[in-house]
């Protein structure tokens, strides 16, 4: 392979990288968007309230990361299916994956609600803050 062709394939290689990935960067700017606006909103009610979202973000990470676990290991099976040209079979890990979220939304919610003012307490956030 010549100098020309492997730059081709370099080029045509970060096409494809930046294709698969622009969705992934668009969402990641969108959720900091959503946490800066947040920020903004509540920052004009004072620093309680402001302090108060500061001291929740963490769990809102460790709650949305789960569930971009959960999304990032169901595309691989369904694109290991799809690639290997098993419709079927990506069909199938496709509605399993909407039952998954399913169960697992109504699970979370369930535990984020019942633990909701217990989290301040166990981070040991000032009792103004709480």
């Amino acid at each position: 392979m010549n100098r020309k062709e492997r730059q081709q394939a370099a080029w045509t290689t970060a096409a494809t990288i930046m294709t698969l990935a622009w969705p992934t960067i668009v969402e990641q700017v969108m959720q900091t968007a959503v946490q800066y606006i947040d920020t903004a909103m509540v920052g004009s009610l004072g620093t309680q309230a402001t302090a108060a979202v500061g001291a929740t973000s963490t769990i809102a990470w460790l709650v949305g990361s789960t569930f971009s676990a959960l999304g990032v290991g169901f595309l691989a099976l369904i694109a290991k299916a799809y690639g290997a040209g098993d419709l079927e079979a990506a069909k199938k890990a496709a509605a399993q994956t909407s039952l998954v979220v399913l169960v697992a939304g109504i699970f979370a919610t369930i535990v984020c609600t019942a633990v909701s003012g217990m989290v301040p307490v166990w981070m040991q956030v000032d009792p103004a803050v709480q």
